[in-house]
């Protein structure tokens, strides 16, 4: 009948043995902790551990500016550039994400490597 709502979970699909459980969790920012680790940049540990915005603290760090003065532009383009350089993203297609041209992106990503040394 129409009007009435109609919706399919995958989380119906499974279920837990008798006297079981089933876990979900989300970890904030797993990939970058991962990152982090991997790399030992001090830098970006910092960051994850300050308690704060995290992309506000990357975006301030790589543009060494003040964490107050990270606009939504910057902090976006800090999480771009970090979950890119995770999943090896090349200056053209973060240029294509970005709406930035491919020098840029490139000149991008280098700025940003040479402030966390660790992920180079």
């Amino acid at each position: 009948e129409r009007g009435i709502p109609f919706s399919v979970s995958m989380r119906h699909a499974f279920v837990p043995f008798p006297g079981g459980l089933i876990l979900a969790a989300d970890y904030s920012q797993l990939e970058l902790r991962i990152l982090a680790h991997l790399s030992c940049d001090c830098l970006l540990i910092q960051a994850l551990n300050g308690g704060t915005d995290v992309f506000k603290s990357i975006a301030a760090e790589w543009k060494r500016i003040d964490p107050n003065a990270v606009g939504d532009r910057a902090r976006q383009q800090a999480k771009q550039i970090c979950y890119g350089i995770i999943y090896g993203i090349g200056a053209k297609s973060l240029g294509e994400q970005m709406g930035i041209d491919e020098n840029e992106a490139a000149n991008y990503i280098e700025s940003f490597k040479s402030r966390y040394t660790g992920l180079d």
